[in-house]
């Protein structure tokens, strides 16, 4: 089953932590209109997929098609969110979710004999570019305007 733009809307409410009634007061509407918009029944205006994008730092193709990072940031830290949150909700027992919970509980010590291995593995991972990734989404304002349009077009 396709996940839909409400999908992605509860997705956005769990991930901060919030209530419906929280995330509804930060964008000026009922909380039953929320609900609403996670079960499908109504779609959100273009002026309400801004303010989500805005207020949430949601990327506005993400929010509308499912398609790219979740956040709107050139950081590595939306890649890693996007990559723990995918591990958060899919309680299959993979490989993946089993190993990031044992690298959850490592400490110092084991961090860095991980570590040593990890530069023989992967001597890649001594370049200097690793530190910064190169996410390419689109910041800008005008953008997520175009976007949001877009996305309330293709519904």
């Amino acid at each position: 089953m396709k996940e839909t733009m409400g999908d992605r809307i509860f997705h956005i409410i769990k991930m901060r932590g919030l209530k419906k009634v929280e995330f509804a007061r930060i964008l000026n509407i009922d909380q039953s209109y929320v609900t609403q918009l996670i079960k499908g029944r109504n779609m959100p205006s273009n002026r309400l997929i801004e303010d989500i994008c805005q207020k949430f730092n949601i990327n506005t193709s993400w929010l509308c098609d499912g398609i790219g990072y979740m956040y709107r940031t050139q950081h590595c830290e939306a890649e890693i969110l996007s990559w723990a949150a995918k591990l958060a909700y899919d309680t299959r027992d993979t490989f993946p979710r089993k190993l990031a919970l044992a690298l959850s509980r490592l400490d110092e010590k084991e961090w860095t004999v991980l570590e040593h291995l990890a530069y023989n593995i992967f001597p890649e991972l001594t370049n200097h570019t690793y530190t910064h990734c190169q996410i390419s989404i689109n910041n800008s304002a005008d953008q997520d305007n175009i976007n949001a349009k877009k996305c309330k077009e293709s519904l």
